[in-house]
């Protein structure tokens, strides 16, 4: 089912789990709401659960589901709407305890780009990121669907009518991704600025540091060290190569006067705190044109 909501307003209930790492939580819940609004959705209630971790089948604890069902019904919500990003086992699970609609934070504000993509170009990027985002997510539509096979013909006609729904989904799936990524517009990244068209990805470990020690002025290379720039090895990253990085931002390609090696990365931050709460980790780096 595709999710638009442009018809006629309809009922959302939003949800979420505050897990140990996550930040801004409550930010987030507000700006859930926002984005619902700016889809068109009424907004009735609100829960949330605090988790040491998620629940594996359906993201939230057994009890809390039953909860949200029944809040649900209570409030004549005609969607739920998840603060956190699912699996598709989970968007599965959930969809059928508390026999709603449910819908993540990602599907969510793909619909909004939907609705407000206007050139051809972005229509197409905005369609790409939704087709990667439903394929997966086929798994879980063969439950419930019709087992019953022929006897004789192709290979196709000897499959439950389960297995063939699945079979033609993923078609119209990966048959409209593999046209837009030939029109040669797919290769795009989303970021705050929208999506933005890259060259290359590489993956790498990000490290993050502030400038200390007595460093005063500049880098080696005339940089000043502060949030934007990142230290990389030229061989890999050629210095002043623009790119993005989700979680940090777009940065420049410079250098800290140490040695990097590999597809380590060092990035500067404004503050140690903000260098505390980065730590180290993996990251995808987009080369931009």
């Amino acid at each position: 089912m595709e999710n638009t909501y442009t018809d006629a307003p309809q009922k959302a209930f939003l949800a979420g789990v505050c897990l140990p790492d996550t930040h801004r939580f409550e930010e987030r819940m507000k700006e859930l709401e926002g984005l619902a609004e700016a889809c068109g959705l009424e907004v009735v209630g609100t829960a949330v659960q605090n988790l040491r971790r998620a629940d594996s089948a359906f993201y939230f604890g057994p009890g809390k589901v039953e909860e949200l069902k029944n809040a649900a019904d209570t409030l004549h919500a005609d969607l739920l709407i998840v603060n956190n990003t699912l699996s598709p086992s989970q968007l599965t699970n959930l969809s059928k305890a508390v026999d709603l609609e449910v819908i993540d934070r990602t599907n969510l504000i793909l619909n909004i780009f939907a609705q407000r993509a206007r050139t051809a170009e972005a229509k197409m990027q905005v369609d790409y990121a939704k087709l990667k985002y439903m394929l997966p997510r086929l798994v879980g539509l063969r439950e419930g669907l019709s087992r019953q096979g022929g006897t004789g013909g192709s290979s196709l006609s000897n499959r439950g009518a389960g297995e063939q729904k699945i079979e033609l989904d993923r078609k119209h799936v990966i048959l409209p991704a593999d046209e837009v990524v030939r029109q040669g517009v797919a290769q795009s990244v989303l970021t705050p600025n929208g999506y933005v068209k890259y060259k290359k990805l590489i993956y790498g470990e990000a490290t993050a540091y502030t400038w200390g020690g007595g460093a005063s002025g500049t880098t080696s290379l005339g940089l000043w060290p502060k949030r934007g720039i990142v230290a990389v090895d030229p061989r890999m990253i050629p210095y002043y190569t623009k790119m993005y990085i989700p979680g940090y931002g777009f940065a420049m390609a410079g250098d800290t006067g140490g040695a990097i090696v590999g597809h380590r990365i060092d990035l500067f931050m404004d503050s140690l705190y903000e260098c505390y709460q980065w730590g180290r980790r993996d990251v995808e780096i987009y080369i931009l044109e």
